[in-house]
């Protein structure tokens, strides 16, 4: 975990970490939910930091049993029943789904993700055995705009960070804006045209 409570390595998302998923298009632009699909399962979309109702956000990061190597599962924090899913609703949008329950011995079912790091604390988010990784849809920032699975094209738009929501500096140390590109270590996307 970097000074700003930013995760930074693969282990840091099998812990049961409660976690915010922040885009770097925009540090007001986190992954929240957004309310039922056409599934009936709750949709996945942007939150705007700044609109209130952050416990929208907040996601719980662990490991199920079986799982592969650095593979880890997105339960939401409100409702830890219900997991990221790539799978989507009709129009693509990402959903949250029911974990599965346990049948005759076999392991509770979460779907998995994987981080592929890109710079410091910024990834790229994908589904197990998926070539398609989390994406605002167009680059929308707006309230409730679709958080969608597309195939990675290395856009800022496909690029997270996971802040650890519980995250407390040390004491005795001014810390600088994480938001800030310098704290970050994160590259201006305008200027490089993709992370990393």
């Amino acid at each position: 975990m970097d000074a700003y409570g930013n995760l930074t390595t693969d282990d840091e998302f099998l812990t049961g970490r409660r976690i915010r998923l922040i885009s770097y298009l925009d540090p007001d632009v986190a992954m929240g939910v957004t309310g039922d699909t056409d599934t009936g399962w709750s949709g996945v979309g942007v939150h705007r930091l700044s609109n209130g109702s952050p416990n929208e956000t907040i996601f719980i990061a662990g490991v199920a049993a079986g799982s592969k190597s650095r593979m880890f599962y997105l339960a939401w924090g409100s409702d830890p029943n219900q997991a990221l899913s790539m799978e989507g609703d009709s129009t693509g949008r990402l959903t949250l789904e029911p974990i599965s329950q346990s049948i005759d011995g076999d392991p509770t079912y979460y779907p998995e993700f994987q981080a592929q790091w890109q710079n410091g604390p910024w990834f790229v988010l994908s589904a197990f055995g998926s070539s398609q990784v989390v994406d605002i849809s167009e680059s929308g920032t707006g309230e409730n705009n679709p958080i969608i699975a597309f195939q990675a094209n290395g856009g800022g738009n496909q690029t997270w960070r996971a802040q650890d929501v519980d995250f407390v500096p040390p004491a005795g140390g001014a810390l600088a804006n994480a938001d800030t590109p310098a704290a970050s270590a994160a590259p201006d996307p305008v200027k490089s045209g993709k992370p990393g």
